[in-house]
Parts: C-alpha cells; structure tokens; sequence
C-alpha cells in the first residue's frame, strides 16, 4: 500500500542528536503501514549513515556525495518519496508522539490549508522556539514570541505567513507545482520564501500548535561560521523580496533594502569616512581618535600603511548584495513565473508580516534607515496594516 507521508530529515554531521529524532518517529502514534521515513545525508563525515541504518532499519537513507544544504536534499527526497504528504523535520529535533497525525488530520479535513506548520519548543518543552513567523520588509524572516513561555497565547490555530521549515507539512503535489524550496539558497530562509509563494498563488498557510516538536537549537545551524550565516541571510533576503512583491512594491520596497544593507555594513565596518571627505577633520587629531577606536593593530593597518580594513561581518552584507546581482538572471526567471500565476494581492498578504518596519539594524543607523523608509515611500506601503496576531484560521 503506498504511503500517505513521508517524512523528510536532512542530516549533516548529526550524529550526537540524531538518534533521539528517529527513535522519536519510530515510537510516534502514527499507522506505520502509512508512512516512511527518508534520511538525506550530506556527505557526513561522522558516524550519522551508520547509526541510522544499524539501529533504524525501517528509515530509507539516500547519501549525497557533500554537503548540498537544505534545499536540494528535500526537494530530492520529494521526489523520491512515495508519500502524498510530505512532512519536514530537522535533525536536532523530537517529536511529541502526536505530531504528525495532528498535522496530516488539518491537511485531511482542511482544503484551504495545504500547507501546515508545528509549534515547536526549545528542548526543555517550556519555552517558544517556534510559533508564528514574520519578516521586515527587507525579507527577513523572524521567529514571533521566541523565548517566551509557552501558554495560551501560542495554543491558538492561526493563519502565518509560513511554517518552520524543520517541522511542518504540506501535499506533495501543492509542494511540486509551486516549485519547492528554491535550491539556490543553499540555507536560511527557504521556509520563509516558500510559504509567502503560497499565499502569493491562491494558498493559505496555518499553524497546528496542537502539533509540537521538540528542538535543541544551534545543534545545526550553530556549526556554521557568523559571516557565513550572515551572507547567506542578506543574498537569501534580497532573493525573496525579489521575487515575490508586486511591481508597484518592489520598485519601492528593493532601493531601501539595498541602501539598509550598505548602511549597516559600512556602520558595522568602522570606516574612517572623514579621511575621505575633502572638508574631513584634522589628520593629527583624526589620527588620535583612530588609534583610540582602531586598537594597535587596526591601526597600524590603516594608518601607517594605508590599507583599509574589513571585518568579515562587514564583507558578508557586501558580498550578498554582489551575489545577488550575479543571481539575478535566475531570479528574474523565477519572479516572471511567481507574478504570472499571482492569485492574491500584497495588500492581502501583508498583515501576515506582523512587524515589516523592524528592521535588524545598528542603533546608530537606525535615523539613517527611517529616512529611507520616508523618503522612498516604504513607510506609506505598511503604515495602514492591520494587527494580525490575533489573525486565527
């Protein structure tokens, strides 16, 4: 009989946690003859393939060569997969044994609802990790009540703009015609991407908190240096917006996210501006004021040799602005299918954003960045938008 899910983990490297994830699929009060679970490895270099295929004989494992991030292991493992519905979960992750039939039984009985997401708890099981997403208007995504105590406020089904990624569910064949997680992103925000595409084409997303997950944080994405993290977060932020605003939008909303990130990577940069300025300060005092804020070795740098520094911090806001134009043939093809098949207008889909004008920016740029929202006309776009926290499906 053909599986009605499957369930999909990507796995780097996930041995110390990976076992308490399967064992917590294997005991799940879910009927075993309508599921299967597939493990897509990332070319691990730990004992991760081993373990799975020793102690969890009933899991599929499908190894790739290297680490292919997180979009191309799961749209791979969709395909492959015999299920109707294709549930996602992250490795550092446990289920409560409930998880997945509160999941698929919304699906079943919901049509207007393809797509579900999970509460999801830190590990302890006391606070949010997980329960209602938003995003900046630069694309950003953000994780609403993050740290919070779990209790009624977060025990209400709602509509999201979109589900965790590490735990949610959706049919396959919604999945595949609105053209999965978009495999240029490598990691960070795929989730975020995919589920504002639902709603842009005529879907809705919602919660299920009923559905819970367990999650150990950091366990994954805590392995990856800070700069990369951040590159991948501004190129990834840039691609969304890109892609999924109407024209009349982006052509406002683009110009401000670009300026937000040159602004926030100069400030964070700690550019000597005024010794580029012909009416700059006083080279003597300018010098001692450096030396202050520089340190010996900055310093030394910048003022006896002249060579500017750069903090890969810095670099990595840079190099996702050049990545992304370099993206943009790609994106620009992505974009004409998106709008074409356009169901649902922004203004429809922009209450879900909950917080768009909060921007993650230095305090100090953050006159420099209400300017831009002013003056581009970003402000007016989202001023007028209802409260949608209390949006419930």
């Amino acid at each position: 009989m053909r599986p009605l899910v499957s369930v999909i983990i990507v796995n780097h490297n996930g041995a110390p946690f990976l076992e308490d994830c399967l064992q917590s699929l294997e005991t799940m009060n879910f009927p075993k003859e309508d599921l299967e679970i597939l493990l897509v490895d990332n070319g691990s270099t730990d004992h991760s393939v081993s373990l799975a295929r020793e102690k969890f004989r009933g899991v599929k494992v499908i190894s790739l060569p290297e680490n292919k991030g997180f979009a191309v292991p799961n749209n791979l493992a969709v395909r492959e997969g015999a299920g109707e519905i294709v549930a996602f979960l992250n490795n550092d992750t446990r289920v409560h044994p409930e998880w997945l039939s509160h999941l698929v039984r919304i699906l079943r009985e919901s049509e207007q609802y393809p797509c579900v997401g999970s509460k999801m708890l830190r590990w302890n099981g006391g606070e949010i990790d997980f329960a209602q997403g938003g995003i900046s208007f630069a694309g950003h995504g953000k994780s609403i009540g993050s740290g919070a105590r779990d209790g009624p406020d977060f025990s209400q089904r709602r509509e999201i703009l979109f589900p965790c990624g590490g735990a949610m569910a959706v049919w396959k064949r919604v999945f595949l015609e609105a053209g999965g997680f978009d495999e240029d992103y490598f990691a960070y925000f795929e989730d975020v991407d995919f589920g504002w595409r639902l709603w842009v084409l005529g879907h809705k997303v919602a919660l299920v908190p009923e559905s819970i997950v367990f999650h150990r944080g950091g366990a994954t994405s805590g392995k990856v240096k800070e700069e990369k993290k951040h590159f991948l977060d501004h190129r990834n932020a840039l691609c969304t917006i890109y892609k999924n605003y109407d024209e009349k939008n982006l052509l406002r909303i683009l110009p401000a996210a670009l300026l937000a990130n040159i602004t926030e990577a100069v400030s964070h940069g700690a550019f000597d501006s005024g010794s580029y300025r012909m009416n700059g300060p006083s080279p003597l005092n300018e010098k001692g004021r450096s030396f202050l804020k520089l340190g010996k070795a900055q310093f030394f740098l910048r003022e006896i040799l002249g060579l500017e520094t750069m903090d890969r911090k810095t670099a990595s806001r840079l190099l996702a602005i050049r990545d992304f134009v370099d993206l943009l043939p790609r994106m620009q093809q992505k974009r004409s299918e998106i709008q074409r098949k356009r169901a649902r207008s922004d203004e429809e889909i922009f209450p879900l954003f909950l917080d768009p004008l909060n921007e993650d920016i230095c305090p100090n740029e953050r006159t420099a960045l209400h300017n831009v929202l002013d003056i581009l006309g970003v402000r007016k776009i989202f001023e007028e938008i209802p409260c949608a926290e209390l949006r419930e499906s």
